[in-house]
């Protein structure tokens, strides 16, 4: 059970390291890409995009295909998105990339939180809760401090 609960608490923050990671990093991707900030700063308004479009069209799907597959294939969608991230040689290649990024971490977030529910219910539910929660107050102070590096 410790181990499904570390998994899912890492899932739940893969969709918010996608965020907070890269924002100290704005400046110096708008000289790399040579484009405006407010450019590099769209790619967060479509990741978001993807994130909620993903939810709304995944739901239903991941209740009646289960929900392992669309987790697995939602965290290979944000892999493939990160890479893509990472080598995209423009900005419009960027923008899709996080757009893919976040389809997978939509699915990663609605199929994540469907199993913490599910796995985790009765007496223990509220003090699985409770850590959970510690533990991503926790990690939201460390993710602009990991973009620095």
């Amino acid at each position: 059970m410790l181990l499904l609960f570390l998994f899912l608490a890492l899932s739940a923050c893969l969709t918010q390291f996608a965020t907070d990671i890269y924002l100290p990093s704005f400046a110096s991707m708008a000289a790399s890409f040579n484009v405006s900030l407010s450019v590099i700063q769209g790619t967060l308004s479509i990741y978001l995009l993807g994130v909620c479009a993903s939810q709304v069209v995944y739901g239903p799907v991941s209740e009646s295909v289960g929900r392992k597959k669309p987790l697995m294939f939602g965290i290979a969608l944000m892999l493939i998105g990160s890479f893509l991230c990472a080598f995209s040689q423009s900005a419009d290649v960027l923008y899709l990339a996080r757009f893919v990024q976040g389809i997978g971490a939509g699915r990663v977030l609605l199929c994540g939180a469907i199993f913490f529910v599910i796995s985790f219910q009765a007496k223990s539910w509220r003090s699985t809760v409770h850590t959970l929660l510690f533990l991503s107050f926790f990690v939201c102070l460390q993710r602009p401090l990991l973009g620095v590096f």
